[in-house]
């Protein structure tokens, strides 16, 4: 467990574990990972010199680590070669050099082009007295991800493989070692500054605006993961709202496992249990339905800010291939330009980093009532120009009535108005005449 604590004082405090992957904190991310050997620490404290990696050999260093020693050979010349380790009799094969390679089928690799994205290492590791040698791959991004999970067996030989074009993070990266000792090293301008031992209680300067401070350490730790109900809440896209979570029960071999999964999470969304025939995935997500028409990912693009701090923009390159509507043909989805196809929607919206390569994530869209959305804004503004076009109307009438005024009598009409007005109080008897006539 880690503290951050800002220049203006605030601190945050957060858990570090290999199985929640890196926290990020602005550009800087944090990582931790676990050595299956103490002597995977050079590698980690001391790496190659990439000034002296590009100078040797453009294709990067691979270092070895078996009974407690390492031995460091440059991967070029290497190539297709047996590498004898020591007088041990045990020899490593590079069998292959991929500079950018991607997933082409179950633990099968192949190399897309010869830009040094994604570099990997074919290896063969040659134990005395077996017939077939052990097969294991060396990422330059995953030092620590091989093919032991997949095919379930502890092959003899660590690896880390270095290359130049695989620069360093800017934040913080821990190291777990067997003896329960933790290491950490700090990446800046794509290099490591510094690099230690660290305890609970210590402080570690990143180089940047902020400080980092090891509260807790736990060589062997269990997270346990507990959801409680919640009241319901409108979806608002925050991925710490409520949502669906449950419970599962698992027999793997006779002994019984609890997870929980939550429902579209990227953290707890999927569940892996290892079991001797394999990996279990448990996922808990939306209802799939089919789309009639096949989108292939051809090509993932991120572009980062100067400094190389942060993404500043990321594209999918994909085909959509059609055959009912007769559209074979390539688009680019980005982050403020969508795919329209149909009636859906594809949306750029984030991407994971994963050994294979960048994993891009699309979000798709489909709103059945979409027609009616749009008919009524258009019922809307009609109604809305019917409203202007008839106060218009009235506005015109009410001038050309208010404009018609009475027409002004002539001297004829007010002569005769003037003397049927005397002969009428000629005619009319007083008052005062008749009370006088009582009298």
């Amino acid at each position: 467990m880690f503290d951050e604590e800002s220049g203006e004082g605030s601190g945050i405090a957060a858990w570090l574990s290999e199985e929640m992957g890196p926290l990020g904190f602005g550009p800087a991310r944090f990582e931790i990972y676990r050595a299956p050997v103490g002597t995977l620490v050079e590698d980690f404290l001391r790496p190659p010199s990439q000034e002296k990696e590009k100078e040797s050999d453009s294709a990067g260093v691979l270092s070895m680590h078996y009974q407690g020693r390492m031995t460091r050979v440059p991967v070029g010349p290497n190539v297709g070669r047996k590498v004898p380790l020591g007088d041990t009799g045990l020899s490593v094969e590079i069998a292959e050099y991929l500079p950018n390679a991607r997933l082409v089928g179950t633990a099968k690799f192949a190399s897309d082009d010869k830009r040094p994205d994604n570099p990997l290492l074919e290896l063969r590791v040659h134990v005395p007295g077996q017939e077939k040698p052990i097969r294991q791959i060396a990422f330059a991004r995953r030092p620590f991800l091989t093919l032991d999970a997949v095919h379930g067996w502890d092959c003899p030989v660590k690896f880390w493989y270095h290359h130049p074009a695989v620069k360093a993070v800017p934040g913080v990266e821990f190291l777990a070692v067997p003896g329960g000792k933790l290491y950490c090293r700090v990446g800046s301008r794509d290099q490591y500054i510094s690099g230690r031992e660290v305890r609970p209680g210590d402080e570690i300067d990143t180089g940047a605006h902020f400080q980092l401070r090891v509260l807790e350490y736990l060589p062997s730790a269990r997270r346990e993961v507990v959801f409680r109900p919640a009241a319901p809440s409108t979806p608002t896209g925050d991925e710490n709202a409520p949502t669906a979570a449950a419970l599962v029960e698992v027999d793997v071999e006779g002994t019984l496992e609890q997870v929980w999964v939550k429902q579209n999470d990227a953290t707890y969304g999927m569940r892996r249990l290892d079991t001797a025939a394999g990996p279990l995935l448990i996922s808990f997500g939306y209802e799939r339905l089919p789309l009639d028409f096949t989108l292939k990912l051809l090509e993932f693009q991120r572009g980062t800010n100067p400094g190389g701090m942060g993404d500043a923009s990321f594209a999918s390159r994909v085909r959509l291939v059609d055959r009912a509507a007769g559209v074979n043909d390539e688009f680019t989805i980005s982050m403020n330009r969508p795919l329209v196809h149909r009636k859906y929607v594809f949306y750029q919206s984030s991407f994971q980093e994963q050994a294979g390569g960048d994993v891009s994530i699309l979000t798709v869209a489909y709103d059945p009532g979409r027609t009616l959305k749009y008919l009524g804004s258009l019922l809307t503004c009609l109604g809305i120009l019917v409203m202007i076009c008839k106060r218009v109307t009235l506005g015109r009438r009410g001038g050309r009535v208010a404009g018609e005024r009475p027409a002004r009598p002539s001297a004829e009409s007010r002569s005769a108005a003037q003397a049927l007005a005397g002969a009428a109080a000629e005619a009319a008897p007083t008052g005062h005449g008749s009370l006088a006539g009582s009298r």
